[in-house]
């Protein structure tokens, strides 16, 4: 009996003995597969890489994978899994994993390990009430690694937030630091206004040597003095979105604003959007400053502060420019403006001929925030290629200068500005001689405003070559034109839209008695040699097909026509020319 149990042991020893054998040949035999399969791979084209130019596919490949900030961002990390080599290089390449993703407290902890040789890139949100584990996180890295970050980004917190954050670090050096930009709303929604704070002024005593900082970006500043305010290209306080807020005004004074720009002689860019500009007028006078370098300028303020700007920051003339005048009041009239305009005129005069703006869009825009007018102009010499479309009237979506004015919508508002009368004053900012084409259009539906004078202003424009009409009323730019039909011999400086080639009234609000007496006007306009030689009409909606075929009748004998009309056939708008063989009139 005992000699059976002994012989069962006995063979399951040796069992064990033969699995154990046996797993460390499988072991040996997957050893040896895994260094043939890395000798084969070494063979492979991509293997023969360099490593600076892997290294620079791994980056791309990263750029690619993280252009939308989603749980997806990390999905890039698997190319350190492609093959050893791969991931030796990868783990090794301290600039590959610079941004540190503090919402995934394990992937930045390896992170933060993992670029220890390189200049981290910081971009989070600082709540303890939300994210404790976060916020710990991002502490605990400042505090330990600030010296060599090179972009701190702190958003979505408040100011509040932000000093608490920063209160907890002692002043450290950031020599490498390049871009500091605190996104955050002055006052989260749904909380009490707090009393005036600058988390800018608390940041700034805790970054020491900052030679290399050149972009700042955050919600306001109570001071210019601060030393962050130095070397740097761009600058961008303020939040276009927060128009409506309790932001307090900078706190000091307009030597102090100027002598912090003479201290960024280098800005390319510069955005100041709401209260940091200087109110308080220093009682002796003021020297002006140049930015040679500025190549984008943004400055949207009350009308006095826009006009300080105006008279003490010169800037090249190729500079991209847009002003705003806010939170205007109701009753405002033009000599409100004319302080503001009499410099806009003096800046657009400057202008070499080469930077000269040729093409204009006019705007009355009006929701249930604000309302107001917009006016853009182009540098370039070039004309819209296509005359049949209204996205093609000007030469690209970025204007090369700006101005608006904006007043706030209250629902008990007693005064209505007069759009027409500052309308055609901002007009008459622009050189009379440089304008080439103009488009003027309303965001408000069914505009019943009368610009009279501004149709009378555009009308005397004497290089006006192409008109284009949106969504306004009809009646003044037709009194205009009927104006210039006056009799031989007149005054010739009488005669109105003397260049006018194009006139487009797509969507214009025109009626039937308009557009049967447009006929006789365009007739005796041709008849001295004077245009438009091309007109696009907007005939949906106008009375009857009988109504409609007289129109097209009558215009079709004067001038070459493009129709815009529903389609029988789909019942969607077409556009038909009057002439299928004639050639599209292109400048």
């Amino acid at each position: 009996m005992f000699q059976g149990t002994s012989s069962k042991s006995g063979k399951k020893k040796t069992d064990d003995e033969a699995i154990r054998v046996i797993d460390l040949q499988i072991a040996n035999l997957r050893e040896s597969i895994r260094i043939l399969k890395g000798q084969r791979n070494g063979h492979l084209p991509i293997s023969k890489f360099p490593v600076e130019i892997l290294t620079k596919i791994f980056l791309l490949h990263q750029k690619n994978a993280t252009l939308g900030y989603t749980v997806q961002r990390l999905v890039w990390t698997g190319i350190s899994h492609v093959s050893q080599q791969w991931r030796e290089i990868a783990l090794n390449f301290s600039r590959l994993w610079v941004h540190i993703p503090f919402d995934y407290p394990k992937w930045a902890t390896e992170m933060i390990e993992r670029s220890w040789h390189a200049c981290p890139i910081v971009r989070a949100t600082y709540d303890p009430s939300v994210d404790l584990s976060q916020a710990k996180l991002l502490t605990s890295f400042l505090q330990q690694h600030l010296s060599r970050v090179q972009v701190l980004d702190i958003r979505n917190t408040s100011p509040q937030l932000v000093a608490k954050l920063f209160q907890d670090i002692q002043p450290t050096s950031v020599p490498w630091l390049s871009t500091l930009r605190l996104s955050i709303p002055w006052r989260k929604p749904g909380t009490e206004s707090t009393a005036p704070f600058d988390p800018l002024q608390i940041v700034s005593t805790r970054l020491l040597d900052t030679n290399s900082l050149r972009r700042v970006e955050a919600p306001t500043t109570l001071r210019w003095d601060l030393k962050l305010f130095s070397g740097l290209t761009h600058l961008s306080l303020g939040d276009p979105s927060d128009y409506n807020s309790d932001l307090p005004r900078t706190q000091t004074s307009q030597r102090e604003f100027l002598d912090a720009l003479r201290r960024m002689q280098s800005l390319q860019c510069l955005n100041l959007q709401g209260p940091v500009l200087p109110e308080a007028v220093d009682g002796s006078s003021l020297e002006p400053v140049y930015l040679q370098n500025l190549q984008d300028l943004i400055v949207c303020d009350i009308v006095s502060t826009v006009g300080f700007f105006l008279r003490h920051v010169n800037f090249p003339a190729d500079t991209r420019t847009a002003l705003g005048c806010e939170h205007i009041d109701p009753d405002s009239q033009l000599a409100t403006f004319s302080p503001v305009f009499v410099l806009l005129e003096r800046l657009l005069l400057e202008r070499p001929r080469a930077l000269k703006l040729h093409h204009i869009n006019v705007v009355r825009f009006d929701d249930w925030k604000i309302f107001g007018l917009k006016f853009e102009g182009w540098i370039s010499s070039k004309c819209p290629s296509s005359l049949e479309g209204y996205d093609s009237n000007f030469p690209s979506s970025n204007p090369d200068f700006t101005f608006i004015m904006e007043w706030d919508s209250l629902a008990d508002i007693q005064y209505t500005p007069n759009i027409d009368d500052l309308c055609a004053g901002l007009l008459g900012v622009f050189p009379r001689d440089d304008v080439v084409s103009l488009s003027i259009s309303s965001h408000y539906e069914n505009d019943r405003t009368l610009f009279t004078l501004s149709a009378r202003k555009i009308a005397q424009f004497p290089a006006l070559d192409a008109l284009f009409l949106c969504d306004i009323f009809s009646t003044p730019f037709l009194l205009e034109l009927n104006c210039g039909a006056s009799e031989e011999g007149d005054d010739p400086s009488t005669v109105t839209y003397p260049a006018l080639r194009y006139l487009d009234f797509t969507t214009l609000q025109i009626d039937v008695p308009a557009l049967t007496t447009l006929p006789m006007c365009l007739e005796t306009r041709s008849e001295r040699g004077l245009g438009p030689r091309k007109l696009r009409v907007d005939l949906r909606g106008l009375g009857t097909v009988n109504t409609k075929a007289t129109a097209i009748a009558l215009l079709e004998e004067v001038v070459e026509v493009v129709w815009v009309m529903d389609d029988p056939d789909s019942g969607e708008s077409a556009d038909s020319s009057a002439d299928s063989d004639s050639d599209v009139l292109v400048y």
